[in-house]
């Protein structure tokens, strides 16, 4: 007898090895799982290691473990070095070293702890154990899982008035899922193969949340939850996670970790090259323009643009505005609507089948893929040595984020007008206009900074009305809103007022 064409040897229940097939597919096989769980490891080793307080950083949940499922969760918890937790008073150990705190079981949620600043009043935090509820679980034996189910509500870990089970378990589906539960009391393994696989039932309802083969499942795991590297703005900081992302890449034995470490230190490098001294300083130019260069060169590895949308703004600021706008048009040439944009959690199937139909079946390593398939929006460091002058307002104290299709019109905006080309000047001010007031690969939570952007070349170009109508546009707007519109707004009337007066 055979299942998917292989040869089953005596003695194998047949609904056994089909449930197993299926749950690969579902799940993924030990190798993916084992790959998922790696890159979350060296995730958090770099991170620890770059996080400028000290706090070693741990990845959880049923994500952090390797499974892509619908439901679940991925919590991300910090180890704080100078607290120490005790179940029992006589063993604490005083000291200035530590702040000793002390488990007090709340009687009200199951599940918690009330933690108790030692030889001082309550402290007000809840902290999770989880296991106690499992325990809990456990000795009612079904009774609290099947009430659970049956009432399509079970109390969050954290917060017990939050429903763990919303949007998964609801009134369609819960005599299904109690009917399950009592196949497995009733007859183990086998009776839960029985149910699953009796009247055609499928399993259908734990589908991975990305439909595609093995391979490519693995590769919008990464684009998911690791592709994406809080800014960094000590340097030191970066060359040390470069040096432990190149120390794993000496060690690791998976060519899918090695590409995750040469991911990190390409992705490094797009911070590092922006915390240089400024590059249009006169001393040592060329050994700048070197060490600039060899920055740049890993970083544009990291998606279609990224790394050349810095090389544009480094020679936007030396004053290079015709090579600027040369590799603009490359940029635009690569931002097309077939490119997966990093940072979402979900895809559109079309693109999902477009990049395991088209990029997949490619044989280059997942770099290369991140390369040809990806796009994610642009980060200028707080006080980046290469964002043009008249947006350096926005970095002064916070870092800046922006989609690379409105930056590359903005820089395309601003080389013509430096050049003095009004014509250009004018068309690449509409073309801005049109892409973010269209929303044309413009999202949501980046609008108030294209508005800015938009004010700014609006400003520059004498209009200003309609640069005053864009910073309104930003202080309406809630997600993403900078503070810096309201400054330039009120500096723009200043001097339209004194220019009155005159």
């Amino acid at each position: 007898m055979k299942v998917n064409g292989d040869v089953l040897w005596p003695g194998i229940n047949v609904n056994n090895e089909y449930l197993y097939e299926h749950l690969v597919q579902i799940v993924g096989t030990e190798g993916d799982i084992r790959y998922r769980q790696r890159l979350f490891l060296l995730k958090d080793i770099i991170e620890s290691i770059m996080d400028i307080s000290n706090l070693q950083h741990i990845t959880s949940g049923s994500i952090s473990e390797g499974l892509d499922l619908p439901g679940s969760d991925l919590d991300i918890m910090f180890v704080i070095g100078d607290v120490e937790v005790v179940n029992i008073a006589e063993n604490i150990k005083f000291s200035r070293k530590y702040t000793n705190l002390m488990m007090e079981t709340d009687p009200l949620y199951p599940g918690f702890t009330r933690l108790k600043l030692a030889a001082d009043d309550y402290h007000s935090s809840y902290r999770l154990i989880k296991d106690s509820l499992v325990q809990r679980l456990q000795t009612n034996k079904n009774d609290t899982l099947r009430s659970f189910i049956n009432n399509c509500y079970c109390p969050n870990y954290f917060i017990p008035e939050q429903n763990m089970f919303q949007g998964k378990v609801n009134r369609r589906n819960n005599k299904r899922l109690l009917s399950v539960l009592h196949s497995i009391e009733c007859g183990g393994t086998a009776g839960l193969i029985s149910n699953l696989f009796s009247e055609g039932a499928s399993l259908d309802c734990l589908a991975p949340t990305i439909k595609c083969k093995s391979f490519a499942q693995l590769d919008f795991f990464f684009y998911k939850y690791i592709s994406f590297v809080r800014p960094q703005t000590n340097i030191n900081n970066c060359y040390r996670g470069i040096i432990i992302a190149d120390t794993f890449l000496q060690t690791e034995s998976s060519s899918f970790v090695r590409n995750e470490c040469k991911w990190w230190i390409d992705s490094l490098n797009h911070f590092v090259v922006q915390l240089l001294p400024r590059p249009f300083s006169r001393q040592n130019i060329k050994n700048k323009q070197n060490r600039y260069h060899k920055h740049l060169l890993q970083s544009l590895q990291t998606d279609a643009v990224n790394g050349w949308l810095l090389y544009a703004s480094l020679n936007y600021v030396i004053g290079q505005y015709k090579v600027t706008l040369r590799i603009t048009d490359y940029v635009l040439s690569k931002c097309t609507h077939d490119k997966l944009y990093i940072g979402r959690l979900t895809f559109h199937q079309d693109i999902i089948n477009n990049y395991a139909k088209n990029i997949c079946t490619k044989h280059v390593t997942l770099n290369e893929k991140a390369k040809l398939a990806t796009i994610t929006h642009f980060t200028y460091l707080k006080r980046s040595s290469l964002i043009p002058a008249e947006l350096r307002l926005e970095v002064e104290n916070e870092d800046f984020f922006v989609h690379p299709v409105v930056l590359t019109h903005c820089l395309r905006f601003l080389c013509f007008h430096n050049l003095g080309e009004t014509y250009n000047t004018l068309q690449s001010l509409r073309a801005l206009n049109l892409i973010i007031r269209e929303s044309y690969f413009v999202t949501s939570n980046l609008k108030s900074e294209s508005f800015t952007i938009l004010g700014v070349c609006c400003e520059l170009s004498g209009d200003i009305d309609s640069a005053c109508l864009c910073y309104d546009t930003v202080l309406h707007i809630h997600v993403g809103t900078n503070c810096t519109a309201e400054i330039r707004k009120k500096e723009l009337l200043k001097r339209r007022n004194v220019t009155i007066l005159k």
